[in-house]
C-alpha cells in the first residue's frame, strides 16, 4: 500500500487557489489593462507567514488562509469604507469571454494604510445584469449599505480588492463580523505590519 505524502502548507494552497481565482487566472485570463500576472500573485502568496501575536493578528488567523502581514503590505490602501452604490455591467475579455463586472462606489470612512480618496471605484467579478446573476467562487461580496474594512489595490485602469473575499471583511457596530475583534485592534495591526515591512 502505497502512502501519500500530504501537501506542505495546506493553507497556502487555499490563499494561492483563493488569490487566482479572484484575479481571474481559471481558463478565461485577465482583463485588459491588468498588470498583475498569476505567477507575480503566487509568488507572492508562497512567502511564508508570520506566526500571529497580537490580539487582532490572532483572531484574523482564524479566517482561512489569511495572512494579515501580506496583505497589510500588498495593499495600496486599508480603509474602513461604506458601500454606497452598485452597478454591474458585461465586460469583454481580450479571449472573447464575457463575464459579468460590478462597480462599487466606496466612500472613506476611515483611512488606515495609504491616501485613499474620499470615494474610490472597486471592480469585483460577479453581479447581476438583465435579471442573470454571475457568481465567482471566493470574489469579494459587498452590498449597498455595508460598512467593510478592504484591503485594495490599485491598477491602472481599476481599484479592486485584495485577494478576494478575504480583503473585504464585513464590519458590523464597530466589530469585524469574521473574526470578532474591534475595528480599532485590527487597524493597529494592519499599521504595525506594514511598518515592519
Amino acid at each position: 500500500m502505497k502512502s501519500h505524502k500530504p501537501l506542505s502548507h495546506p493553507r497556502r494552497w487555499v490563499a494561492l487557489i483563493s488569490v487566482m481565482l479572484s484575479i481571474g487566472c481559471s481558463a478565461g485570463g485577465v482583463p485588459a489593462g491588468s498588470t498583475t500576472s498569476a505567477v507575480e500573485e503566487a509568488e507572492t502568496i508562497e512567502r511564508t507567514s508570520i506566526t500571529p501575536t497580537t490580539p487582532a493578528e490572532l483572531a484574523i488567523s482564524r479566517v482561512e488562509g489569511f495572512d494579515l502581514e501580506l496583505y497589510a503590505q500588498r495593499a495600496d490602501f486599508v480603509l474602513l469604507g461604506h458601500v454606497s452604490e452598485a452597478r454591474a455591467q458585461r465586460v469583454v475579455y481580450p479571449t472573447g469571454d464575457v463575464r459579468v463586472e460590478t462597480q462599487f462606489t466606496i466612500r472613506t470612512e476611515e483611512a488606515f494604510a495609504g491616501e485613499p480618496e474620499e470615494e474610490l471605484i472597486l471592480t469585483v467579478r460577479g453581479g447581476e445584469v438583465d435579471g442573470v446573476r454571475s457568481s465567482v467562487s471566493h470574489a469579494a461580496e459587498l452590498a449597498i449599505e455595508d460598512d467593510v474594512l478592504l484591503f485594495v489595490t490599485r491598477g491602472p485602469t481599476q481599484d479592486r480588492v485584495l485577494g478576494g473575499a478575504q480583503g473585504a471583511l464585513l464590519v458590523r457596530e464597530g466589530m469585524i463580523v469574521a473574526t470578532g475583534e474591534e475595528v480599532a485592534t485590527f487597524a493597529e495591526a494592519v499599521i504595525n505590519a506594514r511598518e515592519g515591512a
